[in-house]
């Protein structure tokens, strides 16, 4: 699994989201564009994509998109 892929296919579920505009240190939940939409469409796209069954507890356990990828990463082993 690739970091880079990942914050790409975060970028594009989010919906505004410029691409390049996320790192692994960008503070997702401070991002104008999360809201309850991005919540299910993130939690959707790391289902699809990684097979990761996280839900929104998960999500409120990590602060950064690196750690967010951290996460799916051990879900997926």
């Amino acid at each position: 699994m690739d970091v880079e892929a990942f914050i790409e296919r975060f970028e594009d579920a989010v919906e505004d989201l410029e691409p390049g505009s996320v790192t692994v240190e960008t503070r997702f939940k401070e991002l104008p564009e999360w809201d309850s939409l991005a919540v299910l469409t993130v939690i959707a796209m790391l289902e699809s994509e990684y097979g990761a069954c996280l839900n929104g507890r998960d999500l409120k356990a990590v602060e950064k998109v690196g750690e967010l990828f951290e996460r799916v990463r051990a879900a997926c082993r």
